[in-house]
């Protein structure tokens, strides 16, 4: 029965100050709207990286004098190793056709022959994330009967993953300064909710009510705010991703289970502020 009469006295909140729940609603809303963006550009930014740095590839430069199947039987020996995904034979009139089409020269007209040897494409798996890993496999490669070099653009996947962990620390230490600043705002924002009926909080002190009997209309209304607050922003999100996934070729990358974060934060704010901000007046 008092469980009740808490739940109904937080919804009649809404009746009373609908003007400052609806500022609370709204202040809920962007908060989360712009911590959700913010999150949304950290973890598409974070799967473009992945994707470029799982392409990883090894080219692995054979001798022209193996035969047929000599290449076959080393193609298979490479495909064995733990770390590599697929093995591509790239014939020499092949790279010839790449070549050209990446810088536009024309080999044959200028040498009068094709010099670029057959070649191995050796793409890894993505769960091959650390140079080492990779240099490791290289140098092995490099030592197989009939590989002549293994190349790969190490300086690139280095410069990549300096500047993603560089990346990574500072959107963390962006998150956190965000994340408070959002708790003071909101926490803030529900205490001036809570300010304006200060003398009802007194009153019921006077009588005799206790802490729990107080704060808690207080808190039902601050976690319906939250949970109200984190709806809107929900659909914001998601008419924002739909938007851009229509007018542009990005496709972003937002996960269910971030909606049910940001639900679930939005409640989470509205019971921190409200139960915080409700203790101001009581003498506990």
């Amino acid at each position: 029965m008092r469980l009740w009469f808490i739940i109904k006295e937080g919804l009649n909140g809404f009746k009373r100050a609908p003007l400052a729940t609806l500022i609370t609603i709204l202040t809920v809303a962007l908060t989360l709207i712009l911590l959700s963006i913010f999150i949304l550009i950290i973890t598409n930014l974070s799967s473009a990286f992945q994707k470029t740095y799982h392409q990883v590839q090894l080219e692995v430069f054979i001798s022209p004098a193996l035969t047929a199947e000599q290449q076959q039987q080393l193609v298979q020996q490479i495909q064995q190793y733990p770390e590599v995904a697929t093995v591509t034979y790239i014939s020499p009139q092949t790279a010839l056709k790449k070549f050209q089409a990446t810088f536009g020269s024309d080999l044959i007209g200028v040498l009068d022959e094709n010099p670029l040897p057959p070649s191995l494409e050796v793409t890894l798996k993505p769960d091959v994330k650390h140079l080492e890993a990779i240099d490791r496999l290289a140098n092995v490669l490099s030592t197989l009967p009939g590989v002549d070099n293994v190349f790969y653009q190490r300086e690139v996947i280095h410069f990549l993953l300096y500047y993603y962990r560089i990346g990574l620390l500072i959107s963390a230490v962006i998150g956190v300064v965000f994340i408070v600043i959002t708790v003071i705002l909101i926490f803030n924002t529900i205490r001036l909710t809570i300010h304006g009926r200060r003398t009802i909080i007194e009153i019921m002190q006077l009588v005799g009510a206790t802490n729990f009997f107080i704060k808690g209309p207080f808190v039902v209304e601050g976690i319906i705010q939250g949970f109200l607050g984190s709806l809107l922003a929900c659909g914001f999100v998601w008419g924002l991703t739909t938007i851009i996934t229509h007018i542009s070729p990005i496709t972003p990358v937002f996960p269910p289970y971030f909606y049910a974060g940001i639900i679930g934060g939005g409640i989470l704010l509205g019971f921190i502020g409200s139960y915080f901000s409700v203790n101001r007046y009581l003498k506990l």
